[in-house]
């Protein structure tokens, strides 16, 4: 997995690349910590190239938006691909996270409310 962090229009952009799960979830948690650490405002998890998600690897990600939660920051997700969309759905992990369709989409959404 290939982590990426960047900012657009002062947003905290994550691009995530590989799958997310039990071998992988530890690899997370450095950048996780490091956006944390930087105090954003507002960031966006681009799961553009996210394949599969399996439990941990939800609840790694649940951690990060309790930690940005602490912090006062808001937390998007962006280009779900619809299997993991749909593990979002079942498991109602969507009605804790932003999700969008595109990065811009969650730019304009977070910035918003």
């Amino acid at each position: 997995m290939k982590v990426t962090i960047d900012n657009k229009e002062s947003v905290v952009i994550c691009h995530i690349d590989g799958e997310i799960n039990i071998g992988t979830t530890e690899e997370l948690k450095k950048p996780f910590q490091q956006i944390v650490d930087s105090r954003p405002k507002k960031v966006i998890l681009d799961f553009k190239r996210v394949g599969y998600i399996d439990s941990l690897g939800m609840a790694t990600v649940i951690g990060f938006l309790k930690e940005l939660q602490k912090i006062g920051a808001l937390l998007g997700v962006t280009e779900l691909d619809p299997k993991i969309y749909s593990i979002f759905k079942i498991t109602k992990v969507d009605k804790v996270l932003k999700i969008f369709n595109s990065q811009e989409d969650a730019i304009k959404g977070l910035s918003h409310g």
